[in-house]
């Protein structure tokens, strides 16, 4: 894989892999026909973000794909994941790269296991990063936001304005949604005294939005820390904010389209409410196989999707994520292909 990266387009870059940076620590690299993915999970596997980069992004772009002479090219696919502290040298000071850099060479090394970057500054310097790098197992994470019921869609900053206001140390928020009004509030668990806890309540009106579609009146409690991610991201291009939903359980998307440059996705868990997890358990007393192209209705466990490499056939693991340290549960499949 070759591709070139012109030096209008290095911030953009740069900035997704901070915003990945505060998702997970690795950040999975797949170049494909239709673009490069750089992907990421958090340990607790409640949020996935995702940034793909059409070819039209780049000056130069090959996926390396005529190197892969392979019945099952699919297979055979370039994969790999690199550590995301390493990435981070790479973009480290933000300002520094878009006043020097011209253009941005990456390229993977196969026979070395390298991720090579070469920033070509001003004045005929060139720096470059040799990152090591692991090949590795597909991550994707199965979600629809056109059948969502409600759809919003607002300006980076009037969310940024919003979430200000919760103190640097809130974990989660509430997004509490009507025809009539849309609001953030802080979610407060296991306190002995709610009393004593500040309850921070922000209200925005439909008109604020560029879109409001509210099908389903609802709340949804998700993590702050990753919403502050993607705006920052958002905030930084000026660029306006996708958010999907349907109710309290399922996974949240917020994404970014630039048109046919790039696409951004961040999938959030969301806190289920007790209804939706009496419902959980009577699914989980039952043993269910469903095929991979099925939609699971179990909403507190995480999907993950193994090939076996001596059967060939699929095997299907249901991880548990009903204990307390875990409190976020949703339809969130994340699937891994070796």
């Amino acid at each position: 894989m070759k591709c070139v990266i012109p030096g209008i387009n290095i911030k953009v870059f740069g900035r997704a892999i901070h915003a990945l940076s505060k998702i997970g620590d690795e950040i999975y690299v797949e170049p494909l026909e239709h673009g490069l993915a750089l992907r990421t999970v958090n340990s607790s596997r409640s949020a996935y973000g995702c940034f793909m980069f059409s070819p039209t992004f780049f000056q130069h772009y090959d996926d390396g794909s005529g190197q892969i002479r392979s019945e099952d090219s699919e297979q055979d696919a370039i994969r790999c994941k690199v550590a995301m502290k390493s990435c981070l040298t790479v973009f480290k000071s933000m300002s520094t790269i878009e006043k020097t850099v011209e253009r941005c060479k990456i390229k993977l090394n196969m026979d070395e296991s390298r991720l090579v970057f070469q920033l070509h500054c001003k004045h005929g310097i060139v720096k470059t990063h040799n990152l090591a790098f692991i090949e590795c197992e597909t991550l994707q994470a199965v979600f629809s936001k056109d059948m969502s019921p409600n759809q919003l869609t607002a300006q980076a900053k009037l969310l940024s304005d919003a979430v200000v206001n919760f103190q640097s140390n809130q974990e989660e928020i509430t997004l509490m949604i009507s025809p009539e009004k849309i609001s953030l509030k802080n979610y407060v668990d296991d306190e002995p005294d709610p009393n004593k806890v500040v309850h921070t309540v922000v209200h925005l009106a439909p008109e604020e939005f560029d879109n409001c579609q509210v099908g389903v009146d609802t709340d949804i409690t998700f993590c702050l820390k990753e919403l502050r991610a993607i705006l920052g991201f958002a905030e930084a291009l000026s660029m306006p904010l996708n958010i999907h939903f349907e109710s309290a359980g399922r996974p949240v998307v917020f994404g970014i389209n630039s048109d046919t440059a790039f696409e951004a996705n961040l999938v959030l868990a969301t806190l289920a409410d007790a209804q939706t997890q009496a419902s959980s358990s009577q699914q989980q007393s039952t043993s269910v196989r469903a095929k991979p192209s099925q939609k699971s209705k179990t909403t507190n466990g995480i999907r993950r999707q193994q090939k076996s490499s001596e059967k060939g056939d699929n095997q299907t693991t249901l991880v548990d994520r009903t204990d307390r340290s875990v409190p976020f549960v949703s339809e969130i499949y994340l699937f891994f292909f070796f």
